[in-house]
């Protein structure tokens, strides 16, 4: 986790640490007299299920002996004892490996595709003759060029990152051959792109962030994960896990995928991306479609819709690649995607009288209001529409039938059994079972 702290200019504090965990220090803006004004810590949080945890903010007037993030140049690769990140620092493109050093993903390479459809179905009129009409590394002739601006590797006490800007061209001079003579010139700028790798020492995970700017019309821009192993095709839905064929069509991204066999596999989430597919050993994950139209053909009548062009606007898109061994039920695959899907809160406040009094009601420094089986998740909990219970949704996701008793902050009165519509209730007095993927509504009374 990231936090940023601001101090007033009657505040003189030099330094900062965080009890009871490794911190790093990400950025930090001091005074002329060295005094901290503001800055920006990173630290690793353990924090139980449904729950919080307090750590408290240590403050100096001596500078402390945190990390910094530092840049480190010559260097083109990133790691952790899980998993290793190697980037051409030349073409953008990536590719993964294992702790052993064995290549997990080929390719992780942007890719640009001719798009002439509209907002629900995607249409190229080109691929089957040229392929994509641009891609990261395409050194083919009159097609857009990724250009790498900027390329930097930051490590730190927690954390390693690689940054790197690009920039997509139009037009550029030599066309052809420049892989031996170079380019002169680049024109005609059509994308701008921000892309930052980051893996953190004690996280299985390789974090993807990228930032795009787009002047392209009717252009699709997708991320391909070119994987080198054969596997099967997971995809999470709202309630559940399904397997699905691989085809040459877009399914809507719910919170993960996966793509692995009993051996090994590669877990995939996402945090605002919409689409994805899954074609063979490739998975793509769709970021961005210019369309300037709702519908057309026999998904209705054309609908001209100008502002779906995304013309000029920023978007963010994050994602996750988790490599594990043996089958994604047993490596519970869904705990992780979705720790990176929902990330904790961070909450600062200063310690105050008022603060004080109202901390002391609280159970403890570490707490957690509810704890379900590994394989329950839960979806939901609120107050019921009567006002006289609480309501917990939850589901099963590995297929799995299990039998459990939710752990609350408090013993409860009763727990009674309902469905969706919250309209039944039937006492329960001993464990609860729920089926694979069976969907559960319980309301509970304190």
């Amino acid at each position: 986790m990231e936090g940023e702290l601001e101090f007033k200019g009657s505040e003189k504090v030099k330094g900062v640490a965080i009890k009871g965990s490794d911190y790093e220090i990400v950025r930090e803006d001091r005074d002329k007299n060295g005094w901290l004004r503001r800055i920006k810590i990173g630290f690793i949080a353990d924090i139980p299920p449904l729950g919080y945890k307090v750590y408290k903010i240590l403050k100096s007037q001596t500078n402390t002996k945190a990390g910094k993030r530092r840049i480190i140049y010559g260097k083109t690769s990133i790691e952790n004892p899980y998993i290793k990140v190697e980037v051409n620092m030349f073409n953008g493109k990536c590719r993964i490996f294992d702790r052993e050093g064995n290549e997990i993903v080929k390719d992780l390479t942007l890719e640009l595709e001719n798009e002439v459809g509209s907002v629900y179905t995607h249409r190229d009129i080109s691929k089957d003759l040229v392929g994509v009409i641009g891609a990261e590394g395409d050194t083919s002739p009159n097609k857009p060029v990724f250009k790498v601006e900027d390329f930097r590797v930051e490590e730190g006490k927690l954390c390693k990152k690689i940054r790197l800007k690009e920039k997509v061209y139009g037009c550029f001079w030599p066309y052809r051959l420049r892989e031996h003579y170079g380019v002169e010139f680049y024109r005609q700028s059509l994308i701008d792109i921000e892309k930052e790798i980051t893996v953190f020492n004690n996280i299985p995970w390789v974090e993807f962030a990228l930032k795009l700017k787009n002047s392209f019309p009717h252009v699709r821009v997708r991320a391909r994960f070119d994987v080198n192993f054969d596997g099967d095709y997971f995809a999470n839905t709202a309630f559940g896990v399904i397997k699905r064929e691989k085809e040459v069509k877009d399914f809507p991204m719910e919170d993960w995928l996966e793509y692995g066999n009993r051996k090994q596999g590669v877990t995939i989430s996402t945090w605002g991306i919409p689409g994805h597919q899954v074609n063979k050993n490739n998975i793509y994950l769709t970021l961005l479609r210019s369309v300037n139209m709702v519908s057309h053909g026999d998904k209705g009548p054309i609908v001209p819709v100008q502002d779906a062009l995304e013309i000029k606007k920023t978007y963010r898109f994050k994602f996750a690649l988790l490599y594990h061994q043996e089958d994604w039920r047993e490596s519970k695959v869904w705990t992780k995607a979705l720790s990176f899907i929902n990330p904790p809160i961070l909450v600062h406040y200063t310690a105050s009288r008022k603060t004080k009094q109202k901390r002391k009601q609280l159970p403890g420094d570490s707490f957690s209001f509810l704890s379900l089986p590994e394989n329950v998740v839960l979806s939901c909990l609120k107050q019921s529409e009567d006002g006289d219970c609480i309501v917990l949704r939850c589901y099963e996701t590995a297929g799995e039938s299990v039998k459990f008793k939710p752990t609350f902050f408090k013993t409860p009165k009763k727990i009674f059994a309902s469905n969706i519509m919250e309209e039944k209730e039937v006492e329960i007095v001993e464990d609860i079972q729920v089926k694979p993927f069976q969907i559960l509504t319980l309301k509970i009374k304190f």
